[in-house]
């Protein structure tokens, strides 16, 4: 269903992920070791939201260079690589889980007209 504008709820929704995609990566390899594939079809599963290999791939191999991710072939698949959050990656994705639900929160105060300490 769209609105007037023709925007969906799902349009709404794959904005916000694409916004916020690199935690969401975070978020999700925090509960599970996966490969980019794998995350990718559990986003699509989930959500109907479909990122890009050209997307997830490089914030993978970004990640893995900062320390964030560690990238393990699994035993007898040489193609695969399932990526683990290292403790560093953990601290990473609990701050940037805090910026995110602070501004989400910061943006649900302005839509409903509430005031408060907003986005400072």
């Amino acid at each position: 269903m769209t609105d007037e504008v023709g925007e969906s709820y799902h349009d709404v929704l794959a904005r916000n992920i694409k916004a916020n995609k690199e935690i969401i990566i975070l978020s999700m390899l925090s509960k599970k070791p996966m490969s980019g594939n794998d995350l990718i079809e559990e986003l699509v599963l989930k959500t109907k939201v479909f990122l890009a290999q050209s997307t997830v791939y490089p914030i993978l191999y970004s990640f893995e260079e900062a320390g964030i991710l560690q990238a393990k072939y699994e035993k007898g698949d040489m193609r695969t690589k399932n990526y683990y959050i290292t403790a560093l990656g953990r601290e990473i994705a609990q701050k940037k889980k805090e910026y995110v639900f602070k501004s989400m929160t910061a943006v649900n105060d302005l839509v409903q007209g509430k005031d408060g300490e907003g986005a400072l």
